[in-house]
């Protein structure tokens, strides 16, 4: 059989909380996702549905020669399309112009400008009379961007990003402001040897840490454990994996060795996850959730 993937279909059913691990069963289960792949391994057709099982929202894409979308339909209803995006390439596969029409005929324009290394330095949109809606300008160091900043369409500054590196190439700092809130937030960053992340410690406007985030290793370099520490807080989630490095079991406890979500996973022998069992603490915001998630693929 082709690995080649054809079709996935992914269903839900919902297990009472109280329940130990079970293995669910398709027949009452609620689809809610379907998906169909080209040859080329691109998605070609998504369909979303809700928790009832109805018609929520699709998409369907085209591609060129060279696998890159150049077209993308919004669909509401099966049989309308309410949003038709555009995209149009230059000679280095280049993403340049995006075009959005809505159903009411109206249009967005997105044009994409670079430099000479191909680096992305200004995105601007316009609407279907030529105002502009939004505009992004990047800049660069060593071809990393170093600074990143939106504007709205009045010209205003809304957002703006600013990044350090070290030698390797890995960010080591970012520091982040937007008018909604006014203020400015840092993460700084700590890698090992492998260049795998170890730290991110986030900063408020005042330069008092206000959350610490930890990260482990094996020696094959996949993601054992994480801490998430904040002022409440203080999680670890841990993961485990098979033989072919695909993450089978996922725990998060808090600092009172209470299980707030667990996560075990099956595969096939593409490696493709063909089942998920999910249990989620709410810790008294809502009730618990426990629920198995089960993917059926068709291959070409």
């Amino acid at each position: 059989m082709s690995n080649k993937l054809k079709s996935s279909t992914t269903r839900k059913f919902n297990i009472n909380p109280d329940e130990p691990e079970i293995d669910f069963i398709l027949e009452e289960s609620t689809i809610i996702n379907y998906s169909e792949y080209d040859e080329n391994g691109n998605e070609i057709k998504e369909v979303t549905y809700t928790e009832d099982g109805e018609f929520e929202q699709m998409f369907t894409f085209q591609f060129n020669a060279e696998n890159l979308v150049i077209e993308e339909n919004l669909f509401f209803t099966e049989d309308e399309i309410t949003d038709v995006k555009k995209f149009d390439y230059n000679d280095q596969d280049k993403l340049v112009k995006k075009t959005i029409h809505y159903l009411d005929d109206t249009f967005d324009v997105t044009t994409y400008n670079y430099d000479d290394k191909g680096n992305l330095i200004l995105k601007t949109t316009v609407d279907s009379d030529d105002n502009l809606e939004a505009k992004e300008v990047y800049e660069y160091s060593n071809n990393k961007v170093s600074f990143h900043a939106k504007y709205d369409g009045d010209n205003n500054l809304i957002e703006e990003y600013k990044y350090q590196y070290n030698e390797l190439g890995n960010a080591i700092e970012e520091e982040k402001w937007d008018i909604y809130d006014d203020k400015r937030i840092k993460y700084l960053m700590e890698y090992d040897a492998n260049g795998n992340r170890t730290k991110i410690l986030t900063y408020n406007s005042h330069g008092q840490l206000k959350h610490k985030s930890l990260f482990e290793y094996n020696e094959k370099n996949q993601l054992l454990k994480t801490v998430e520490e904040d002022e409440f807080n203080n999680n670890v989630i841990s993961f485990q994996y098979d033989e072919r490095g695909n993450a089978i079991e996922q725990t998060e406890y808090n600092q009172h060795e209470d299980l707030i979500s667990s996560i075990n996973r099956k595969y096939n022998e593409f490696d493709n996850v063909i089942s998920s069992n999910v249990y989620l603490n709410r810790q008294g915001s809502g009730p618990n959730l426990h629920y198995s998630i089960y993917y059926e693929y068709l291959y070409f």
